[in-house]
C-alpha cells in the first residue's frame, strides 16, 4: 500500500518538475537575459509605453537566458498567450523575443496586427537589424531599429512601407527566378535533341520519313513554347496578384484610445490579445 501511495505521488510530482515556468512581465520591455543595461530599457520602455498610448497596439520586448527546451516559436506563442499581448477582441500586441545563449531570435504577431505586418514583413524588418547587431552584442541597436521600423510600419510611414516594399519584391523575384532554372535546362536540352534529330534527318532519303519526322518536330516545338508561354504567364499572374506588398489592415485592427491599459500606477498587464501564429524565426 505504501508503494502505491509513493508511485502516485512520483506521478504527479515528476510533471512538475519539468512543467515550464514563465516569467512574469515587469513592463513593455522584459530584459530577463540581461543584454541591456538600465538606461536602455528605460529609453526602450519609454518608446513602448508612447506607441501604446497613442494607438493602442502593444510591442513587447522579451530576452530569455533559456528556451528551456522549447523552440522559439513554441516559447513564444506560450509567453504571448500566457501575457496576453495586445487588446482583447483586437489582438493588436507584437512580440520580440531574443535568445541570446540559442543566438535565436522570434517576432510573434498578434491576429489584429498581420495585415500590416505580414510574413514577409516580420522577416525583413528582423534579418534589417538583429543578425549584424547582435553578432556585435550591439543588442540595443538590433532591438531599437526593429521598434522604429516596425512603428513606422503600423502608423503607415510611406517612406518605410516603399522601402520594405522594394525589399520584399526583390526577394520575392529571386526566389521565384528559382524555377525558371529547370526549364531553361528542359529548353537547352529539348533544343539540342531538336537538332540532332534534324541534323539526322537531313541524311535521310526517304521524303515520307523526313515529312513524319518533320510534323512530329514541329507539334513538340509548338508544345514546349506553349508551355514555356503558359509558364511565363503564370508566374506573372502570381508576382502581381498574390505578392503581398500592400499595406493593408486585417478585418480586426483598430488604432485609437479607449482600452485602458498603460503605466498608470505601475505595470498592470496586458490587455489580453492573441496570437495569430504569423511571424518570423531566425538566428544569427
Amino acid at each position: 500500500m505504501r508503494f502505491f501511495f509513493l508511485f502516485l505521488l512520483f506521478l504527479f510530482v515528476f510533471p512538475l518538475a519539468f512543467a515550464q515556468s514563465f516569467p512574469k512581465p515587469v513592463g513593455f520591455v522584459n530584459d530577463f537575459a540581461g543584454v541591456l543595461d538600465s538606461s536602455q530599457v528605460d529609453s526602450l520602455e519609454s518608446l513602448l509605453s508612447s506607441f501604446e498610448k497613442e494607438t493602442s497596439v502593444e510591442i513587447v520586448v522579451l530576452t530569455v537566458s533559456s528556451l528551456q527546451g522549447l523552440s522559439i516559436e513554441d516559447y513564444a506563442v506560450k509567453i504571448f498567450k500566457e501575457w496576453g499581448i495586445g487588446k482583447k477582441d483586437v489582438d493588436n500586441g507584437l512580440l520580440i523575443l531574443i535568445a541570446p545563449n540559442e543566438q535565436l531570435f522570434r517576432v510573434e504577431v498578434g491576429y489584429g496586427l498581420e495585415g500590416v505586418i505580414t510574413d514577409a514583413r516580420a522577416g525583413r524588418v528582423a534579418r534589417a537589424n538583429f543578425p549584424e547587431n547582435f553578432n556585435t552584442r550591439d543588442f540595443y541597436k538590433g532591438i531599437r531599429g526593429a521598434v522604429v521600423d516596425f512603428q513606422a510600419l503600423i502608423r503607415k510611414d510611406p517612406s518605410v512601407i516603399s522601402k520594405y516594399r522594394s525589399l520584399e519584391r526583390i526577394d520575392k523575384i529571386r526566389s521565384w527566378s528559382y524555377l525558371f532554372l529547370p526549364l531553361f535546362i528542359f529548353v537547352v536540352f529539348f533544343s539540342s535533341f531538336v537538332r540532332a534529330v534534324t541534323k539526322r534527318l537531313s541524311k535521310s532519303k526517304s521524303v515520307i520519313s523526313r515529312l513524319f519526322v518533320g510534323l512530329v518536330l514541329f507539334f513538340l516545338v509548338c508544345f514546349v513554347f506553349s508551355f514555356v508561354f503558359a509558364f511565363v504567364l503564370f508566374v506573372l499572374y502570381l508576382f502581381f496578384v498574390f505578392l503581398p506588398l500592400r499595406s493593408g489592415t486585417g478585418p480586426f485592427f483598430f488604432y485609437g484610445g479607449g482600452f485602458g491599459g498603460g503605466f498608470s500606477g505601475g505595470f498592470g498587464g496586458f490587455g489580453g490579445g492573441f496570437s495569430g501564429g504569423g511571424g518570423f524565426s531566425g538566428g544569427w
